[in-house]
């Protein structure tokens, strides 16, 4: 299953969002308090790092899934 598909699926059927934001623990923290997110509906959080050789976009990344 893609990872876009399986996205799609959790938030159809658990209610839960996905936030990303920029790498950095500042960005993090207003992420999190500019989408009201409470600290108690947060399921995961996950460090993407950054990769230097990687062709495209591949800045480091912090990703927050919540429930809704």
């Amino acid at each position: 299953m893609a990872q876009d598909e399986l996205r799609r699926t959790l938030n159809q059927r658990s209610r839960i969002k996905e936030l990303v934001v920029e790498g950095t623990i500042e960005a993090l923290n207003a992420g999190i308090e500019q989408n009201g997110v409470a600290i108690d509906d947060i399921v995961l959080i996950r460090f993407e790092p950054a990769r230097g050789l990687a062709i495209g976009d591949y800045r480091a990344q912090y990703h927050v899934l919540y429930r809704v």
